[in-house]
């Protein structure tokens, strides 16, 4: 997270998420954008005071392993916190961001003509007539529904029933 703290923070989730991957997080009274830089077995915490990651940013990380190497060594060599070296190394800086878009797949219409499971009906009223939602609109329907976000989009797109396509934004 860009933040002027010189240390990293700990935080759970229910799946693994890759290294280099953004994630956002509560931080203090505020939802901040992260950057999951490995992950710990035995925490040197208390497990309750440890939050939860509130949503995994991107599919896939936007920063390789020789990238997080290249950051871990600027942070040091330069004396420079690690969430302030991830912010200048995205383009734009800290207003950018990956923007998503979610369009149901002709698979889905087709399967949704003839009756169908509970799980595609859903999918079928939460994109009503439409063909393409963007990403914060279909994750906030998700949530309302009180459904698990990222599992879900896998599984939706692993049964051919959703694509997505992406691109940076500033």
């Amino acid at each position: 997270m860009p933040t002027p703290l010189p240390r990293l923070f700990t935080y759970a989730h229910a799946d693994t998420v890759a290294s280099g991957s953004r994630v956002r997080i509560p931080f203090g009274p505020r939802a901040v954008i992260g950057v999951v830089v490995g992950e710990v077995a035995q925490p040197d915490l208390d497990l309750k005071k440890i939050k939860s990651i509130k949503e995994v940013v991107d599919q896939e990380p936007i920063f390789g392993e020789d990238l997080l190497r290249l950051a871990h060594w600027m942070s040091e060599y330069y004396i420079y916190p690690i969430g302030e070296i991830f912010r200048t190394m995205l383009p734009g800086g800290s207003v950018a961001s990956k923007s998503e878009h979610f369009t149901l797949t002709e698979r889905a219409r087709e399967l949704g003509a003839s009756p169908c499971s509970d799980e595609l009906t859903m999918l079928l009223e939460l994109f009503q007539k439409r063909t393409s939602l963007a990403g914060p609109t279909l994750r906030k329907k998700l949530k309302a529904r009180d459904i698990e976000v990222s599992a879900t989009l896998k599984a939706w797109q692993k049964y051919g029933w959703i694509s997505i396509s992406a691109w940076w934004r500033e």
